[in-house]
């Protein structure tokens, strides 16, 4: 899988959890290693793509809703 391929494959999974999910089970539903979901959500978050809550749960960030709604 490629980079834009994992990357995509994040917000997707991401999108069909409103609630948020953790990296290990993100990992895990991806087929990816923790490490490489860490560094592409770390990415993703410094771009405000995705967004984590006091549990460290992931969502979808503003900067997709910014884009979704333009």
């Amino acid at each position: 899988m490629k980079l834009l391929d994992r990357t995509f494959a994040i917000l997707r999974e991401l999108g069909r959890e409103p609630a948020g999910l953790g990296v290990t089970e993100l990992a895990g539903r991806l087929g990816l290693a923790k490490s490489t979901t860490s560094r592409l959500l770390a990415a993703l978050e410094a771009q405000s793509a995705v967004a984590r809550d006091g549990r460290n749960q992931f969502t979808i960030g503003p900067a997709i809703s910014q884009l979704a709604a333009a």
